[in-house]
């Protein structure tokens, strides 16, 4: 099956384009988000929602064989300490996608439970929310929306997972980003996939040659050393 795909400007700035491209496989859709009524939460939510408009079309309005790539190559370190506000050892307890208030993007909130604080935040903060682009939603209304946003070599933290997480700022600091991720596993630092399932590829800074930077000490030693650095 073929598809119109417009890659257009996201986080990082491209010009946009429009190809034919084969259907990849879809991610199921998650539930949206009841709406809270607690008028504080309302405000920041809506507060939110606004801050992510303007990257392009009407998602809702799309036909059925058009979807939005948001294709991005950002310049980014293999440990960005200095691109980032927060690095932190984090175990994620819940993704949840949110639309835009325009309806032109979408973005997951991953709610984090943090184990060490290495740079940014307080460092007693025993909870994070850390924003990735793109994501896809089954609203309530029961049209399934899709932010196909791919930003090549980052992938995706999954619910469970262990991982150190470096994160921007955005929206003047108000929102944090994610920049980069590696899972924690078994004593080792693996990649993260797209998908979010477990990578057997491990860290490494030259492809296909054992890092000793792929220990999880050593790894947690060399970004500490980076923090300081930084300071």
């Amino acid at each position: 099956m073929k598809l119109r795909v417009g890659l257009l400007v996201m986080f990082m700035g491209l010009r946009s384009a429009v190809s034919q491209v084969d259907r990849q496989p879809q991610v199921d859709p998650a539930q949206e988000s009841e709406t809270s009524s607690d008028p504080l939460s309302m405000r920041d939510r809506e507060a939110k929602n606004s801050r992510y408009s303007g990257q392009g079309p009407d998602l809702t309005n799309l036909a059925p064989e058009e979807h939005v790539i948001h294709h991005v190559w950002p310049r980014t370190e293999f440990i960005p300490v200095s691109q980032s506000a927060v690095v932190a050892v984090v175990s994620v307890a819940r993704m949840q996608p949110h639309l835009s208030s325009d309806h032109s993007s979408i973005y997951t909130e991953i709610t984090l439970n943090v184990e060490n604080i290495l740079k940014g935040s307080d460092p007693r903060t025993n909870r994070l929310v850390i924003d990735l682009a793109g994501g896809s939603l089954a609203l309530q209304s029961g049209q399934i929306v899709r932010d196909e946003t791919s930003i090549d070599f980052l992938g995706k933290p999954r619910v469970g997972g262990r991982y150190i997480l470096f994160a921007k700022g955005m929206h003047a600091g108000k929102d944090l980003v994610l920049l980069k991720g590696y899972e924690l596993r078994d004593g080792s630092v693996f990649l993260m996939t797209k998908t979010g399932n477990p990578s057997d590829l491990k860290f490494a800074r030259i492809p296909n040659k054992h890092d000793p930077l792929s220990e999880e000490g050593a790894f947690l030693v060399e970004v500490r050393r980076l923090v300081g650095r930084a300071n």
